[in-house]
């Protein structure tokens, strides 16, 4: 295996590092789908318009368990965030083995614990060839996650009031 390092790369634009910022990048994504597709009255910022603009996440890489609680959210954000970019396929969400993480660390240039990397979509023509292939890879082989609860919330009726009476 060659050595690695993120840092020089020109694939360093695409790659979101840490729970912080992947989670900031998949939040605004999501106010930004919302108020697009009417799920809530939120009035989308000038500063959420922008993000709008900023690449669309393909996949996020979680260098742990999912089912710690504090990545329990990231199914469905993974799924609002997609929505931010109808025209483009869903992010999907990658759950590495942690025994990965020390090489993660590693290409990153020695950042200590890492646990979560996001890698956005490409503009055609652009350079990262290598970060390109692996989107590719992960769509062909990870399904993207779903929020069925969701899409029955955002297609709800209402049904009227229905009293049985003996």
């Amino acid at each position: 295996m060659k050595d690695v390092s993120l840092e020089k790369s020109m694939c360093a634009a695409h790659v979101l590092v840490g729970f912080n910022e992947v989670n900031r990048h998949l939040e605004a994504l999501s106010t930004v789908s919302a108020a697009k597709n009417g799920i809530n009255t939120t009035k989308v910022t000038p500063e959420d318009e922008e993000n709008n603009k900023s690449p669309h996440i393909a996949a996020v890489f979680l260098l742990r368990p999912l089912d710690d609680l504090i990545y329990a959210h990231l199914p469905t954000l993974c799924y609002t965030a997609s929505l931010a970019h109808l025209d483009l396929p869903k992010t999907r969400l990658v759950l590495l083995d942690p025994a990965v993480q020390p090489k993660v660390a590693q290409a990153l240039g020695g950042s200590a614990s890492v646990s979560m990397l996001a890698v956005t979509e490409f503009v055609e023509g652009k350079e990262a060839s290598e970060l390109q292939s692996l989107i590719q890879y992960v769509r062909e082989h990870v399904d993207a996650p779903e929020a069925g609860w969701l899409k029955k919330a955002m297609n709800a009726k209402w049904l009227g009031t229905k009293i049985d009476v003996q």
